[in-house]
């Protein structure tokens, strides 16, 4: 349920909680009745931190820099990812 889910998030840090809203969605006819729910993969896909290409994060100062994306000089697809090191 929708308060189910705020009560999950509410229960985060702040930065969880800004990482659980912006990849959570609505999956629709995915529930028991068919019902709409709400998903969110906490994998350990989910520790990858891809910034901002200002090397902010979310539009944050002082933010973090990408671990993951497509390295320079190379050419990616849309749902390429790479770890940067």
């Amino acid at each position: 349920t929708g308060e189910a889910f705020r009560r999950f998030v509410g229960a985060l840090s702040d930065s969880e909680a800004c990482d659980v809203m912006m990849w959570a969605w609505p999956q629709v006819n995915m529930g028991r009745d068919f019902e709409t729910l709400i998903v969110v993969l906490l994998d350990s896909n989910s520790l990858q931190n891809h910034a901002s290409k200002n090397g902010g994060h979310g539009g944050w100062k002082g933010g973090q820099v990408a671990n993951t994306g497509c390295p320079r000089g190379m050419e990616c697809g849309m749902f390429d990812e790479y770890a940067l090191i």
